[in-house]
């Protein structure tokens, strides 16, 4: 088989492990994020196991959903007969379709939840009604101040982010939590309002009253010290 290499990016692990068992293939997929490193060992199309760090079986193929912009690369080569087959037992297709169904929850969570540097204020009590968390749920519904990020959060209870990340979007889809796009520090004061305009707008303010008019000088002194009798002028 030719090298099969590539990014999650373009194509997730699922395809991946859907292409490479359908054809029945041997050998080793490779996966690195970073500095991490994953493997994945098949046999004639079955998916015998997971391996990153300390962490393999179930947990580490959980976490390569997560690996989505890994780059992988699968190698052709026997599988000795003493290696880890964990994963063994469970038919290949339902594996992967368990895979696939994560990987889609996991991209809808994620437009819950933006990123790990999101930043989510819980809207009180009040806002659960009847919605199912545990005591360690509501630890971190307590710690959403407004200004505590995911990642904060989680290095706080030492949890993964993720799984932190997971759980607060179900709150947030629940609308126990809402996302604050602008973190405002304490005692900030608030602006100033502008003067309020008293003019309505669409209405045209009143006009001004018009100044009296001047005298006109060349009738001065009419009508000053003049009296009248029955209609008549009195000199």
């Amino acid at each position: 088989m030719p090298e099969f290499a590539g990014n999650f990016k373009t194509i997730n692990l699922a395809e991946v492990l859907r292409m490479l068992t359908m054809t029945k293939q041997t050998g080793i997929l490779r996966m690195t994020l970073g500095l991490e490193q994953g493997f994945m060992g098949l046999d004639q199309g079955l998916i015998l196991n997971a391996l990153t760090g300390n962490v393999s079986g179930p947990q580490a193929l959980y976490q390569f959903i997560l690996w989505r912009d890994a780059d992988f690369a699968f190698k052709e080569q026997p599988i000795e007969a003493t290696a880890p087959r964990e994963l063994a037992s469970y038919d290949p297709a339902i594996l992967i379709d368990g895979v696939a169904k994560k990987i889609d929850e996991l991209a809808a969570l994620q437009q819950a939840v933006p990123t790990l540097d999101s930043v989510l204020y819980f809207l009180g009590s009040e806002s659960l009604g009847t919605t199912a968390a545990t005591p360690s749920e509501l630890g971190l519904l307590l710690l959403a101040d407004g200004k505590n990020t995911i990642e904060q959060i989680a290095a706080r209870v030492q949890m993964n982010g993720l799984e932190v990340a997971r759980i607060m979007a179900r709150f947030r889809l629940a609308g126990v939590v809402e996302l604050v796009t602008q973190v405002v520090p304490a005692n900030t004061p608030l602006p100033e309002l502008p003067p309020e305009d008293p003019i309505i707008p669409g209405i045209a303010a009143p006009a001004a009253p018009a100044p009296p008019p001047l005298p006109n000088p060349s009738h001065a002194g009419e009508g000053e010290g003049v009296r009248y009798w029955r209609g008549k002028r009195i000199d």
